[in-house]
């Protein structure tokens, strides 16, 4: 009677637990659509007012800019879906421990990698003919090259280490709570946008507002995860160790021959296109630049999407 007991409760747990799994994945799912299309709705709002407000060369500028920061998505060597993988792993089997080691590990990988981009870009960029390399021809896009690329840069490395909340959301099944997040970074930095075009700032700025609203978000929500919702995964050097950090990378490593096959097929078009036009034809540039921006924008929250399901 006793062990009929205990296996009814068993039942229970199980079926209670299949129910919550089931909620969140329409949460996040709901969630996933509001995001793309708070999204989609800011390119679209974005796109013909920083097209007016900075002319077509420097709006391609721009647009083939971040077709490479794209293209360095594998940067971070798949680590960040390995941990995904690891947290959803420790989760379901309740263990803790397993999830601070794996949070802890990954933070500092993901920190080391972002500490080594950044390097070895600062001693490459004084070498890079960024004019040349994005054949621009006016005088204030030549200007505005380098500090556009610089900026994307940095925002980019220091979203790695930060980017964690994300996969520790999704792991535990809260992807909902991370595409809120998204969204609110959409629309600051929309926000941001427009105040720079007001302030009447050069395209470094309005790289900056653009990027730095999600940036912003993620770190936002950095904090909330690790300071108020799940203080105890908080990343620390103690926590670290190789076994975790073996297992993220080794998984993750799977991930970089789709990500950079993805990544060239997607972002390498506006590359292409600003070495072969003219810089008086770079509304072409710009017309391959908004739609891949819309097109990356739905692949990078369909993968999200896959990877909850799973």
């Amino acid at each position: 009677m006793v062990a009929g007991a205990a296996g009814a409760l068993r039942y229970l747990h199980r079926s209670g637990r299949s129910k919550e799994r089931y909620r969140r994945v329409a949460l996040t799912t709901v969630a996933s659509g509001s995001a793309k299309g708070v999204a989609i709705l800011t390119g679209l709002i974005s796109v013909p007012l920083t097209v007016k407000y900075l002319g077509l060369e420097r709006y391609g500028l721009w647009m083939t800019i971040s077709s490479v920061i794209v293209m360095l998505g594998f940067a971070d060597l798949g680590m960040g879906n390995g941990l995904l993988n690891a947290i959803a792993e420790a989760n379901g089997r309740d263990d803790r421990e397993a999830a601070r080691r794996y949070v802890s590990s990954g933070f500092f990988m993901l920190l080391g990698t972002a500490t080594l981009v950044l390097s070895v870009f600062t001693l490459a960029n004084r070498f890079i003919p960024w004019p040349r390399v994005f054949n621009v021809a006016s005088a204030v896009a030549r200007r505005e090259a380098g500090p556009a690329m610089l900026v994307f840069v940095v925002c980019f490395a220091l979203n790695m280490p930060l980017g964690i909340v994300q996969r520790v959301q999704m792991g535990y099944q809260e992807g909902f709570v991370s595409y809120l997040w998204q969204m609110a970074g959409s629309l600051t930095g929309l926000g941001g946008l427009l105040l720079a075009m007001h302030l009447k700032s050069g395209l470094p700025w309005l790289v900056l507002a653009m990027s730095g609203g999600p940036l912003f978000a993620s770190l936002l929500n950095w904090l909330a995860q690790f300071v108020w919702s799940r203080p105890w995964l908080f990343p620390r050097w103690r926590f670290s160790c190789t076994t975790a950090a073996q297992k993220i990378f080794g998984t993750g490593i799977l991930f970089v021959v789709l990500q950079l096959a993805s990544a060239f097929a997607l972002a390498s078009d506006n590359i292409v296109v600003a070495q072969v036009a003219l810089p008086a034809r770079s509304s072409l540039a710009c017309s391959f630049g908004s739609t891949s921006s819309l097109g990356l924008t739905g692949t990078i929250h369909i993968g999200c999407d896959a990877s909850m399901s799973a």
